[in-house]
């Protein structure tokens, strides 16, 4: 998921250091943003990734902009495959 969802749609450039899949998952699941985990599993509105990289998601005023930089967010396709993931347990 993190390679189809996040580092094909532009977050690489930035967030592409974490060598394996391994490394980003854990980042993912065990990292916050905003006062609330990036990665909630089982519940993607609780996710702060998807307050993040979501299109037509709201992201509190104090927790910055939209990403990737210069966009709304990321793909619809690559959105509904974050949150589909999520809502399904997030599993590695």
């Amino acid at each position: 998921v993190y390679q189809a969802a996040i580092a094909n749609n532009g977050c690489a450039g930035c967030h592409g250091g974490y060598g394996t899949a391994q490394a980003a998952y854990q980042t993912l699941t065990q990292q916050s943003f905003c006062g609330a985990p990036l990665v909630k599993t089982g519940d993607s509105a609780a996710s702060s990734i998807v307050w993040k990289l979501v299109p037509g998601v709201s992201l509190p005023g104090a927790c910055g902009e939209k990403l990737p930089k210069g966009a709304s967010g990321i793909s619809a396709s690559a959105a509904k495959l974050l949150q589909d993931w999520i809502t399904a347990g997030a599993k590695p």
